[in-house]
């Protein structure tokens, strides 16, 4: 573990630190290799040509200033996105529930794998791997896949399991997950259910079994609805909207089809 710096911001006291997690979590355990053991079970996965073997886990901790040595429970925060950085508080304000768990709790901020401080994943730099890959004489497009790969929900929260195995004494935690985290939160419970507390999520919920036919099924006539609503808000739109549709469909904006296919954009966009 780094600690990277320390330091005081107005009702907060902030640490930040970084640790080395695998790339590729195929065949390791975040228990075993949190006592040293590197020991893969199974085949032992192909090295992704050009790829790292570790990564950086970026992650943030606060608390209320004065509790520093105190035992606290501790609260992780599961950002949502995909995509997105966990937050960066300047107050305890900043974020609005942050100002209510600072009372309670030691605060756990994790950038996930590939997002923010951690491990970012670029656009650049899948292009470099794959410069890498061919050098290696390896299938760039492959390498770059099997890459990517890596950083699926259930290699985050092997990420997150093994920090809070090495770096907060294996203490069970609370997690708090935000519309994607929610996601994770499902995934943390199916393969690491001893390591959680308690879980509160914000969104971020899958049908069981997962139809997204059955959900546009029930969002539609809510859509329906609001369009009716607004339109008796601003009825000079009706006729707006009816002329933008017949632009895009004299000027065949996506010529035949558009990138999905769907000839009829016109009426999409009506």
């Amino acid at each position: 573990m780094t600690k990277l710096a320390s330091y005081y911001v107005p009702g907060l006291y902030v640490e930040d630190h970084s640790i080395d997690v695998p790339l590729d979590w195929r065949g390791l355990e975040p228990a075993l290799l949190a006592v040293g053991s590197t020991m893969r079970r199974g085949a032992m996965p192909a090295p992704i040509p050009g790829a790292p073997e570790s990564i950086k886990l970026f992650y943030r901790v606060l608390c209320a200033p004065g509790r520093e040595n105190d035992d606290l429970p501790l609260l992780v925060f599961f950002q949502g996105g995909p995509g997105g950085e966990c937050p960066r508080p300047c107050s305890p304000t900043s974020d609005g529930w942050i100002a209510e768990a600072i009372k309670h709790f030691r605060i756990v901020l994790p950038d996930q794998r590939g997002c923010g401080r951690s491990g970012r994943v670029s656009g650049k730099g899948i292009e470099a791997l794959g410069t890498r890959a061919t050098a290696a004489g390896a299938n760039p497009a492959r390498a770059q896949a099997d890459f990517l790969k890596r950083y699926l929900a259930s290699s985050i929260v092997r990420d997150f399991e093994y920090l809070r195995l090495t770096q907060f004494g294996g203490k069970r935690w609370v997690s708090l997950g935000q519309s994607y985290g929610g996601f994770l939160t499902l995934t943390y419970l199916s393969l690491f259910p001893a390591g959680l507390a308690a879980c509160f999520t914000c969104g971020g919920i899958p049908h069981v079994p997962a139809s997204a036919a059955e959900v546009y099924a029930h969002t539609f006539p809510r859509m329906a609805a609001k369009t009716q609503q607004y339109y008796e808000r601003y009825p000079q739109d009706v006729k707006n909207q009816t002329h933008a549709a017949r632009v895009v469909s004299v000027r065949e904006f996506w010529s035949s089809a558009d990138l999905t296919g769907n000839q009829t954009a016109a009426r999409n966009f009506a």
